[in-house]
Protein backbone atom coordinates (compact mmCIF):
# COMPACT_ATOMS: atom_id res chain seq x y z
CA UNK A 1 0.00 0.00 0.00
CA UNK A 2 0.98 3.45 -1.24
CA UNK A 3 1.13 6.82 0.41
CA UNK A 4 -1.57 8.07 -1.26
CA UNK A 5 -3.67 4.69 -0.64
CA UNK A 6 -3.10 5.28 3.07
CA UNK A 7 -4.46 8.85 2.85
CA UNK A 8 -7.27 7.99 0.98
CA UNK A 9 -8.30 4.92 3.68
CA UNK A 10 -9.06 7.56 6.21
CA UNK A 11 -12.01 8.92 4.02
CA UNK A 12 -13.17 5.83 3.14
CA UNK A 13 -12.15 4.65 -0.07
CA UNK A 14 -10.43 1.53 -0.91
CA UNK A 15 -12.43 0.14 1.87
CA UNK A 16 -14.61 -3.37 0.59
CA UNK A 17 -17.54 -4.05 2.96
CA UNK A 18 -21.23 -5.47 1.95
CA UNK A 19 -23.73 -3.55 3.04
CA UNK A 20 -24.84 -5.59 5.71
CA UNK A 21 -21.92 -4.47 7.38
CA UNK A 22 -22.02 -1.00 6.68
CA UNK A 23 -25.63 -0.45 8.58
CA UNK A 24 -24.56 -3.32 11.16
CA UNK A 25 -21.87 -1.09 11.99
CA UNK A 26 -23.58 2.64 11.66
CA UNK A 27 -26.25 0.82 13.99
CA UNK A 28 -24.10 0.09 16.53
CA UNK A 29 -22.67 3.44 16.36
CA UNK A 30 -25.51 4.87 17.27
CA UNK A 31 -27.15 2.52 19.71
CA UNK A 32 -25.29 4.00 22.54
CA UNK A 33 -22.16 2.02 20.73
CA UNK A 34 -23.14 -1.22 21.49
CA UNK A 35 -22.96 -3.66 18.17
CA UNK A 36 -25.40 -6.05 18.24
CA UNK A 37 -25.48 -9.33 15.93
CA UNK A 38 -27.62 -8.82 12.74
CA UNK A 39 -30.48 -11.02 12.51
CA UNK A 40 -33.33 -11.78 9.77
CA UNK A 41 -35.45 -14.21 12.08
CA UNK A 42 -37.74 -12.74 14.42
CA UNK A 43 -39.61 -15.39 15.98
CA UNK A 44 -39.55 -19.16 15.31
CA UNK A 45 -42.75 -21.52 15.14
CA UNK A 46 -43.61 -25.33 15.43
CA UNK A 47 -45.76 -25.94 12.72
CA UNK A 48 -47.30 -29.41 14.98
CA UNK A 49 -48.15 -27.62 17.91
CA UNK A 50 -48.21 -23.93 16.97
CA UNK A 51 -46.32 -22.87 19.58
CA UNK A 52 -43.56 -19.60 19.19
CA UNK A 53 -40.35 -18.97 20.12
CA UNK A 54 -38.50 -15.20 19.92
CA UNK A 55 -35.11 -14.91 18.63
CA UNK A 56 -33.67 -12.31 21.52
CA UNK A 57 -31.39 -9.72 19.89
CA UNK A 58 -27.36 -10.72 20.69
CA UNK A 59 -25.18 -7.87 21.88
CA UNK A 60 -21.58 -8.57 20.71
CA UNK A 61 -19.38 -5.80 22.17
CA UNK A 62 -19.42 -2.21 22.80
CA UNK A 63 -18.01 -0.26 19.83
CA UNK A 64 -17.83 3.09 21.37
CA UNK A 65 -18.88 5.56 24.74
CA UNK A 66 -22.57 5.87 24.60
CA UNK A 67 -21.31 9.68 25.05
CA UNK A 68 -19.37 9.68 21.59
CA UNK A 69 -22.62 7.43 20.25
CA UNK A 70 -24.14 10.94 21.04
CA UNK A 71 -22.00 13.37 19.47
CA UNK A 72 -22.02 11.04 16.30
CA UNK A 73 -25.74 11.15 16.07
CA UNK A 74 -25.61 14.79 16.35
CA UNK A 75 -23.60 14.93 13.20
CA UNK A 76 -25.60 12.45 11.34
CA UNK A 77 -28.22 15.18 12.27
CA UNK A 78 -26.69 17.75 11.72
CA UNK A 79 -25.51 16.74 7.80
CA UNK A 80 -29.48 16.32 7.56
CA UNK A 81 -30.92 18.96 9.12
CA UNK A 82 -28.53 21.67 7.01
CA UNK A 83 -25.56 19.34 5.54
CA UNK A 84 -25.34 16.85 2.01
CA UNK A 85 -28.18 15.17 3.40
CA UNK A 86 -31.28 17.31 3.40
CA UNK A 87 -33.29 15.20 0.59
CA UNK A 88 -33.20 12.67 3.69
CA UNK A 89 -35.43 15.03 5.84
CA UNK A 90 -38.91 13.74 6.90
CA UNK A 91 -40.79 16.94 8.33
CA UNK A 92 -41.69 16.19 11.85
CA UNK A 93 -38.65 14.07 12.94
CA UNK A 94 -35.10 13.67 13.49
CA UNK A 95 -33.44 11.95 10.63
CA UNK A 96 -29.57 11.85 10.46
CA UNK A 97 -27.53 10.25 7.93
CA UNK A 98 -24.82 10.27 5.71
CA UNK A 99 -24.01 10.06 1.62
CA UNK A 100 -21.75 7.87 -0.19
CA UNK A 101 -20.15 8.24 -3.52
CA UNK A 102 -18.21 5.36 -4.42
CA UNK A 103 -15.24 6.41 -7.20
CA UNK A 104 -14.81 3.33 -9.73
CA UNK A 105 -11.11 1.63 -9.65
CA UNK A 106 -9.94 2.71 -13.11
CA UNK A 107 -7.87 0.04 -13.41
CA UNK A 108 -11.64 -2.53 -13.50
CA UNK A 109 -13.02 -1.05 -17.16
CA UNK A 110 -16.28 -2.78 -15.83
CA UNK A 111 -16.23 -0.70 -12.41
CA UNK A 112 -19.17 1.51 -11.75
CA UNK A 113 -20.03 4.77 -9.72
CA UNK A 114 -21.96 3.95 -6.46
CA UNK A 115 -24.58 6.02 -4.96
CA UNK A 116 -25.31 5.60 -1.65
CA UNK A 117 -27.06 6.95 1.72
CA UNK A 118 -27.44 5.45 5.45
CA UNK A 119 -30.06 6.96 7.19
CA UNK A 120 -30.97 6.60 11.02
CA UNK A 121 -34.09 8.09 13.18
CA UNK A 122 -34.97 9.26 15.00
CA UNK A 123 -31.68 10.57 16.15
CA UNK A 124 -32.89 11.54 19.76
CA UNK A 125 -33.50 7.07 20.21
CA UNK A 126 -32.80 5.78 16.78
CA UNK A 127 -34.91 3.19 16.25
CA UNK A 128 -34.89 2.53 12.42
CA UNK A 129 -31.67 2.55 10.06
CA UNK A 130 -32.21 2.69 5.95
CA UNK A 131 -29.48 2.28 3.58
CA UNK A 132 -29.73 2.55 0.08
CA UNK A 133 -27.56 1.99 -2.69
CA UNK A 134 -27.77 2.38 -6.03
CA UNK A 135 -25.05 1.45 -8.58
CA UNK A 136 -24.27 3.19 -11.75
CA UNK A 137 -26.89 6.01 -11.47
CA UNK A 138 -28.43 7.94 -14.86
CA UNK A 139 -28.66 11.45 -14.56
CA UNK A 140 -26.91 14.55 -13.83
CA UNK A 141 -25.69 13.81 -10.45
CA UNK A 142 -23.57 10.61 -9.21
CA UNK A 143 -23.71 12.20 -5.63
CA UNK A 144 -25.52 9.63 -2.73
CA UNK A 145 -27.23 12.93 -1.21
CA UNK A 146 -28.58 14.06 -4.66
CA UNK A 147 -29.61 10.09 -5.98
CA UNK A 148 -30.08 7.68 -2.63
CA UNK A 149 -31.18 10.81 -0.23
CA UNK A 150 -34.70 11.08 -1.36
CA UNK A 151 -35.60 7.30 -1.45
CA UNK A 152 -34.16 7.30 1.99
CA UNK A 153 -36.78 9.88 2.94
CA UNK A 154 -39.76 8.40 1.07
CA UNK A 155 -39.22 4.45 2.82
CA UNK A 156 -38.97 6.67 6.25
CA UNK A 157 -41.75 8.26 5.64
CA UNK A 158 -43.69 5.53 5.15
CA UNK A 159 -42.29 4.03 8.73
CA UNK A 160 -43.58 6.76 10.25
CA UNK A 161 -46.96 6.85 8.75
CA UNK A 162 -47.05 2.77 9.65
CA UNK A 163 -46.08 3.38 13.44
CA UNK A 164 -46.57 5.41 15.89
CA UNK A 165 -43.19 6.99 16.37
CA UNK A 166 -44.15 11.29 17.83
CA UNK A 167 -42.53 14.13 15.88
CA UNK A 168 -39.67 15.57 17.05
CA UNK A 169 -42.14 18.35 19.11
CA UNK A 170 -43.90 16.41 21.01
CA UNK A 171 -41.94 16.29 23.93
CA UNK A 172 -43.71 15.31 27.00
CA UNK A 173 -42.70 17.51 30.21
CA UNK A 174 -41.84 20.91 29.92
CA UNK A 175 -38.78 23.06 31.80
CA UNK A 176 -39.28 26.14 33.61
CA UNK A 177 -38.37 28.40 30.50
CA UNK A 178 -41.58 26.04 28.42
CA UNK A 179 -44.83 25.38 28.56
CA UNK A 180 -47.49 22.60 27.14
CA UNK A 181 -50.27 23.69 25.12
CA UNK A 182 -53.70 23.14 26.10
CA UNK A 183 -56.32 22.27 23.92
CA UNK A 184 -58.70 24.73 22.80
CA UNK A 185 -60.09 22.82 19.48
CA UNK A 186 -63.63 22.90 19.67
CA UNK A 187 -63.83 25.67 22.36
CA UNK A 188 -66.25 28.56 21.83
CA UNK A 189 -64.41 32.29 21.97
CA UNK A 190 -65.63 33.13 24.58
CA UNK A 191 -64.55 30.18 26.55
CA UNK A 192 -61.04 30.50 24.77
CA UNK A 193 -61.00 34.10 26.11
CA UNK A 194 -62.28 32.81 30.07
CA UNK A 195 -58.82 30.63 29.85
CA UNK A 196 -56.63 33.63 28.88
CA UNK A 197 -57.70 35.73 31.32
CA UNK A 198 -57.60 33.03 33.91
CA UNK A 199 -54.13 31.75 32.99
CA UNK A 200 -52.82 34.65 30.95
CA UNK A 201 -51.77 32.34 28.20
CA UNK A 202 -50.48 33.97 24.58
CA UNK A 203 -53.27 33.66 22.14
CA UNK A 204 -53.89 35.05 18.40
CA UNK A 205 -57.30 34.88 17.52
CA UNK A 206 -58.74 36.20 14.67
CA UNK A 207 -62.27 36.13 15.46
CA UNK A 208 -64.12 38.45 18.08
CA UNK A 209 -67.46 36.63 17.80
CA UNK A 210 -68.00 35.03 21.72
CA UNK A 211 -69.78 31.81 19.66
CA UNK A 212 -67.40 31.19 17.04
CA UNK A 213 -65.44 27.80 17.95
CA UNK A 214 -62.10 27.10 17.24
CA UNK A 215 -61.34 24.56 14.55
CA UNK A 216 -57.40 23.95 14.43
CA UNK A 217 -54.89 25.61 16.67
CA UNK A 218 -51.12 24.86 16.15
CA UNK A 219 -49.03 24.15 17.88
CA UNK A 220 -51.50 21.31 18.58
CA UNK A 221 -52.25 20.80 22.40
CA UNK A 222 -49.95 19.02 24.21
CA UNK A 223 -46.60 20.09 22.36
CA UNK A 224 -43.98 21.96 24.21
CA UNK A 225 -42.75 24.99 23.29
CA UNK A 226 -41.23 28.07 25.03
CA UNK A 227 -43.05 30.32 26.81
CA UNK A 228 -42.36 33.31 24.67
CA UNK A 229 -44.20 31.83 22.22
CA UNK A 230 -47.94 32.18 21.03
CA UNK A 231 -50.76 29.59 20.02
CA UNK A 232 -51.87 30.39 17.03
CA UNK A 233 -56.27 29.56 16.37
CA UNK A 234 -58.38 29.21 13.59
CA UNK A 235 -62.28 29.75 14.27
CA UNK A 236 -65.28 28.50 11.97
CA UNK A 237 -65.51 32.20 10.74
CA UNK A 238 -61.99 33.12 10.13
CA UNK A 239 -59.52 33.07 7.19
CA UNK A 240 -57.41 30.28 7.33
CA UNK A 241 -53.89 30.16 9.08
CA UNK A 242 -50.99 31.98 7.33
CA UNK A 243 -48.48 30.33 6.30
CA UNK A 244 -44.32 31.76 6.43
CA UNK A 245 -40.57 30.80 5.36
CA UNK A 246 -39.00 28.81 7.55
CA UNK A 247 -35.85 31.74 8.65
CA UNK A 248 -31.88 30.53 8.93
CA UNK A 249 -30.41 30.20 12.27
CA UNK A 250 -27.48 28.93 12.56
CA UNK A 251 -25.20 30.04 15.10
CA UNK A 252 -27.83 32.27 16.14
CA UNK A 253 -28.12 32.59 20.43
CA UNK A 254 -31.33 31.77 22.29
CA UNK A 255 -32.43 35.29 22.87
CA UNK A 256 -31.66 35.72 19.08
CA UNK A 257 -33.61 32.88 17.92
CA UNK A 258 -36.77 34.09 20.15
CA UNK A 259 -36.59 37.07 18.52
CA UNK A 260 -36.26 35.87 14.97
CA UNK A 261 -39.19 33.17 15.45
CA UNK A 262 -41.53 35.79 17.40
CA UNK A 263 -41.46 38.25 14.19
CA UNK A 264 -42.37 35.33 11.88
CA UNK A 265 -44.93 33.82 13.91
CA UNK A 266 -43.03 31.09 14.91
CA UNK A 267 -42.86 28.83 18.19
CA UNK A 268 -39.45 27.42 19.20
CA UNK A 269 -38.13 24.61 21.19
CA UNK A 270 -34.50 24.57 22.75
CA UNK A 271 -32.30 21.42 23.00
CA UNK A 272 -29.77 22.97 25.07
CA UNK A 273 -29.32 26.12 27.28
CA UNK A 274 -25.71 27.81 26.27
CA UNK A 275 -24.11 28.82 23.01
CA UNK A 276 -25.28 28.98 19.28
CA UNK A 277 -27.98 27.42 17.42
CA UNK A 278 -26.10 24.15 15.21
CA UNK A 279 -28.94 22.30 14.22
CA UNK A 280 -32.98 23.58 13.27
CA UNK A 281 -35.54 21.33 12.18
CA UNK A 282 -37.69 22.38 9.84
CA UNK A 283 -34.49 23.46 7.73
CA UNK A 284 -34.00 27.03 6.63
CA UNK A 285 -36.54 28.43 3.17
CA UNK A 286 -39.17 25.21 4.31
CA UNK A 287 -42.70 26.60 3.57
CA UNK A 288 -44.65 26.26 7.41
CA UNK A 289 -48.10 27.41 9.23
CA UNK A 290 -47.39 30.38 11.35
CA UNK A 291 -47.43 29.02 14.81
CA UNK A 292 -45.78 25.58 13.98
CA UNK A 293 -42.52 24.81 16.51
CA UNK A 294 -39.06 25.13 15.22
CA UNK A 295 -37.04 22.60 17.15
CA UNK A 296 -32.78 24.40 17.64
CA UNK A 297 -30.16 22.58 18.88
CA UNK A 298 -28.47 25.03 20.80
CA UNK A 299 -24.49 24.25 21.45
CA UNK A 300 -21.13 25.92 22.54
CA UNK A 301 -18.97 26.42 19.88
CA UNK A 302 -15.55 24.82 19.90
CA UNK A 303 -12.66 27.08 19.99
CA UNK A 304 -10.66 27.66 17.43
CA UNK A 305 -7.69 25.41 16.97
CA UNK A 306 -9.67 22.28 18.67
Amino acid sequence: MGPVELATLSFGQRFKITPIQLITTVSGLVNDGKLMKPQVVLKEEDTNTGSQKNIGSEEVRQIVSSETSKELRDMLRSVVATGTGRNAEVNGFNVGGKSGTSEPDYSDKSAEYIASFMGVAPTTDPEYAVLVVIRAPKGKSRQGGQVAAPVVSQILKDIFTNTKLVTNTEKTEANANEIKTKDFVGKTVKEVNDIVKAEGINLVLNSKNPDSKVTKQLPRAGTIIDKSGKIYLNTDDSESIKQVEVPDLKKKTREEVINILNSKGLNVSFDGTEGVVMIQDPVPGQIVDTGNVVKVTIKKELAEGH
